[in-house]
């Protein structure tokens, strides 16, 4: 009976998975990845051949259909699996050109000595036009010979930093100069950008950071430093430094470690970076990826600052370095630490950083001042002198000539004139359509006329206390960079309001450059402010 039970579900069941034979099943899509076809087995970089080009010709990659592909080299150390990939060049094609010192720059700080030569892995990243995953090829090993360079907007290089064999520099005594944000450059977490810590901390701002030309690093606290309640000290301030005998963060002591410098390339920033037990520059809690938990103590261990800025005229060296990866709204958690040469120190102290007259401002009777040709000259973030929104740390003057070019002419009795030198970057929100560098005259009849060149009035106020000098223009259409900018917000759509009054910070003023550093809050809260470099016209 169970044998014939047997037959009967068998008998039942057959026609079930003859009709499940004639379901029809989605297809198996194949795809494949590009790969580099033919790649050089080295790349030699030079001092004169950095504009050439290297040509990395891909093969197409299969998404199982057809569409638009960006194909995309990039390149990393061996063994890093591309956790931190460069993206040096990409295109449409199956052709890809990349210059030489892109690949020099990238090279270098993902560790070959500058002048030196090895190895990197290149690899070509398909992405399709689709909302599908992007397609990672094989890597290839390409023997890369770099050359010594240096970025050109931030041109630090070894002889700068040690000077002529051992150079010894301290935390610049004024606002701006020791922070954190959660952008680079943002001080809005603490201390924020207007405040000067100095005469508070005068313990932290007398530490000493020697670099020497055999690669030495020494820090000398010059016996006294800023105690917090992590480091398992009792107290916190200004301490003697052998209060740190004994506990945890005694390596913190003054001593002798070593360093290197990463010059960097062209589009890719310095780094420098001191290793040792203890070794550190401004902060002593903060590391690359995180901070010393209370009670814990620094191991042997590199850690390495981002070159963001360095004046040759002022000998100021701006450094960066994130602790935290992004979060919320912000890129991270960032320090930012300004330097300046042991023996300048006096020279920049004070409470305003911008001690900037009226005679400043017109000169010998008229100054013509315009953009400075440079990153950082122009954009928005979250804190006075941040670019992060936009263009976070981009050079626009090359896009924007039409921007860079424009006067704007303070002359004795209160004139002010805006010159745009016959062409305008249109926006939507000037009444003007397709963008770009366009002429001033298309401005005519529409609702951005008021912002053509015209003459205004303007008024000075000096700094006092700890209020920064401010400079207002009136008038309608009256503006400084951008005419969509006003206290508090930002124009949609024009036309400006009659005879209205802008008025701008002065957030910094370098005598010797004459570089001026406006910034406008365009919040309600504090938390968005555009800044403008100007330097006089030539």
């Amino acid at each position: 009976m169970r044998v014939f039970s047997k037959f009967i579900w068998a008998a039942l069941l057959l026609p079930l998975f003859w009709a499940c034979g004639d379901i029809d099943q989605p297809p198996i899509i194949a795809q494949t990845p590009s790969s580099i076809t033919s790649p050089p087995s080295e790349i030699m970089v030079t001092t004169e051949n950095g504009e050439e080009v290297v040509v990395f010709n891909v093969s197409p990659a299969d998404f199982g259909t057809n569409m638009e592909v960006t194909y995309i080299i990039q390149m990393d150390r061996p063994g890093n699996s591309f956790a931190n990939a460069a993206d040096l060049g990409s295109s449409t094609s199956t052709s890809i050109e990349v210059k030489k010192d892109d690949i020099n720059g990238m090279a270098i700080s993902r560790g070959i000595t500058p002048g030196e030569s090895g190895p990197m892995e290149f690899r070509v990243r398909a992405v399709p036009s689709r909302t599908l995953s992007a397609l990672n090829g094989e890597s290839v090993t390409i023997n890369v010979s770099t050359t010594v360079s240096f970025n050109p907007d931030v041109p630090l290089t070894l002889e700068e930093l040690v000077g002529n064999g051992t150079k010894a520099w301290r935390l610049r005594p004024s606002a701006g100069s020791w922070g954190v944000g959660g952008f680079r450059g943002d001080l809005g977490f603490f201390p924020g950008a207007t405040t000067n810590l100095a005469s508070v901390r005068p313990c932290a701002f007398n530490d000493l950071y020697i670099f020497g030309q055999d690669g030495t690093f020494e820090y000398d606290n010059q016996g006294d430093f800023w105690a917090e309640g992590w480091m398992s000290v009792p107290g916190e301030g200004c301490q003697p430094e052998s209060i740190l005998d004994g506990t945890p963060s005694e390596p913190f002591n003054s001593g002798v470690h070593s360093f290197t410098l990463i010059p960097g390339g062209p589009g890719v920033l310095p780094q420098l970076a001191v290793t040792g037990t203890g070794a550190f520059i401004g902060f002593p809690r903060a590391f690359n990826g995180g901070e010393i938990p209370e009670g814990g103590s620094p191991t042997e261990r590199t850690i390495t600052y981002t070159v963001t800025a360095y004046d040759p005229a002022t000998q100021q060296l701006t450094l960066s370095l994130r602790t935290a990866d992004p979060f919320d709204d912000f890129d991270g958690v960032f320090w930012t630490f300004v330097l300046v040469p042991d023996e300048l120190a006096g020279e920049v102290g004070g409470e305003n950083p911008a001690a900037f007259t009226l005679n400043d401002l017109v000169g010998s009777g008229t100054q013509a001042w315009q953009l400075k040709p440079a990153a950082g000259a122009f954009g928005v973030g979250p804190a006075p002198g941040s670019d992060a929104f936009f263009p976070n740390g981009g050079d626009i003057s090359g896009d924007r000539p039409c921007l860079f070019n424009d006067l704007f002419i303070f002359s004795e009795g209160g004139v002010y004139e805006y010159d745009a030198q016959g062409d305008v970057y249109a926006e939507d929100y000037m009444g003007l359509t397709g963008g770009g560098c366009q002429p001033e005259a298309n401005l005519a009849g529409t609702v951005g006329a008021a912002w053509a060149s015209g003459i205004h009035e303007f008024s000075f106020e000096p700094a006092s206390g700890s209020d920064r000098a401010k400079i207002t223009v009136t008038g309608t259409g009256a503006f400084i960079a951008l005419p969509k900018a006003f206290n508090g917000g930002e124009y949609d759509a024009g036309p400006p309001r009659e005879d209205e009054s802008v008025t701008y910070d002065v957030l910094d003023f370098n005598p010797d450059t004459k570089e001026l550093t406006l910034v406008i809050d365009i919040s309600t809260d504090g938390g968005v402010w555009w800044t403008f470099v100007l330097v006089p016209a030539e």
